[in-house]
C-alpha cells in the first residue's frame, strides 16, 4: 500500500498494526499535512 493514494493522502509508511486494523503515516495532500489514516479490517465493517 506504500506508494499508493487513499483519497487526498498519499500512503508513505506503516504506523502499526492491532485488534482495530491498520495505522498509516500519510502525506494529506489538500492540508499539505502529515496524517494518521486507519484502515480498519474487514471483520470490523459487519
Amino acid at each position: 500500500m506504500i506508494g499508493q493514494t487513499l483519497g487526498p493522502c498519499l500512503i508513505l509508511s506503516k504506523v502499526g498494526e492491532g485488534g482495530m486494523g491498520q495505522v498509516w503515516r500519510a502525506h494529506e495532500t489538500r492540508l499539505k499535512q502529515v496524517v494518521a489514516p486507519r484502515a480498519l479490517p474487514a471483520e470490523a465493517l459487519g
